[in-house]
């Protein structure tokens, strides 16, 4: 029997009244309702492979079946300062996550420019926020922000 039948009507039962009929069905849309509820509050990941069931960001073979997780995103800024080839910066998530989570950041590109080219893109999570930090390849020369573009997916609270 699905959670949304009247547990009162039998399953051989060819008689319905027209009650017991309108209850079905508002245990229905009932039903629909929650489970609409549900998407719009997290999304649905079907598997994850990792080495934690609870710290997304930990590798590892082993795969989980995850019960609730939640997708974030967003753009930060990162303003470089002349003479240092790394700049970091800190951010805290809209919606803090059950555990910690995987973050992907992609740089954008600046407003003012950049020397060299960038080795890299590091992202620290915890389960409040992330520490962004980019990395050129040599001291920059002109000071200015850069755009990163960040997701974060994982367990939620």
């Amino acid at each position: 029997m699905s959670s949304f039948e009247d547990p009162t009507v039998g399953a051989t039962t060819t008689e319905i009244s027209r009650a017991n009929f309108g209850l079905k069905v508002k245990n229905s849309l009932n039903w629909l309702k929650e489970q609409v509820d549900a998407l719009a509050t997290g999304v649905v990941v079907s598997a994850r492979q990792g080495g934690s069931a609870t710290d997304w960001a930990v590798s590892g073979a082993t795969n989980y079946t995850p019960t609730g997780s939640i997708l974030q995103c967003g753009t930060l800024q990162v303003t470089m300062n002349v003479g240092y080839p790394s700049k970091g910066t800190s951010f805290t998530f809209p919606i803090e996550f059950g555990d910690i989570p995987i973050v992907n950041a992609t740089f954008s590109g600046g407003d003012y420019g950049y020397d060299g080219y960038i080795l890299g893109i590091e992202a620290s999570p915890t389960k409040s926020g992330c520490l962004i930090t980019i990395r050129f390849s040599t001291n920059q020369t002109i000071a200015g922000p850069q755009r990163v573009f960040w997701t974060a997916i994982g367990p939620s609270a």
